[in-house]
């Protein structure tokens, strides 16, 4: 997904994928992907609950084998569907 900003000759670009997702800006001639908190140019596609927080990204794939129950991964399968869904 493409988004023009108006009156800048920019673009935002968003990748969501299966297990990661990206977001790139182009400015002029030049194209910039975006870091996260980590400085990864990729974030997982993973968000986790507890019950003090929500976690996103890379914080919520470094909580997922103490709180599996509690961490969604696949969210692009997920996408339009159901929670009564059975494929989910």
């Amino acid at each position: 997904k493409c988004i023009w900003l108006k009156d800048t000759a920019s673009m935002l670009g968003l990748d969501v994928g299966n297990t990661s997702c990206m977001v790139a800006v182009r400015r002029q001639d030049a194209l910039e992907t975006i870091a996260n908190e980590q400085g990864h140019r990729a974030t997982p596609c993973v968000v986790g609950y507890s019950e003090v927080e929500t976690l996103v990204g890379d914080a919520a794939q470094g909580q997922m084998a103490r709180n599996p129950r509690n961490t969604v991964t696949d969210l692009l399968f997920m996408l339009g569907r159901s929670f009564d869904d059975a494929k989910l």
